[in-house]
């Protein structure tokens, strides 16, 4: 008896490479929507500040003082028009990375206290230059 199904395409590597892409991208967009809904909330301080090392298409980061600690993504030139309503202020030099920032966003959504201070302003930080995310691209 034949098989009722039809047969399965198999993809090529491009074509998985493309839908990884487009996944990636989807939630990207979503993260950046939900931090621009973030921002509106007038709970916390926003406002996007200049990275203290300029990156191509990444003009600016938004930043969101919470009690948990600073939490700061950057954002895409695309993305910009989120974020027309905040105010731009000079970098604090928060030094962070995506598993601070997910720290800092699990403490908020549980209601509990940071278990050691994530973030810090140093010297040393701002000589080195270092910008939250810098390597999840």
């Amino acid at each position: 008896m034949r098989d009722p199904r039809p047969p399965l395409k198999v993809k090529s590597a491009t074509e998985r490479l493309e839908a990884a892409r487009s996944v990636k991208q989807d939630a990207l967009t979503r993260e950046m929507l939900l931090v621009s809904l973030l921002t509106r909330m007038p709970r916390w301080t926003a406002y996007l500040c200049r990275p203290r090392v300029p990156q191509k298409n990444f003009p600016a980061m938004v930043c969101l003082e919470t009690p948990a600690g600073p939490l700061m993504w950057r954002v895409h030139q695309d993305e910009m028009p989120l974020f027309d309503h905040l105010k731009i202020r000079m970098n604090p030099g928060y030094r962070s990375t995506a598993e601070d920032k997910l720290i800092v966003l699990q403490c908020l959504a549980t209601d509990t206290p940071m278990p050691v201070p994530v973030f810090a302003v140093t010297s040393q930080t701002m000589e080195k230059g270092h910008d939250e995310d810098e390597s999840d691209d």
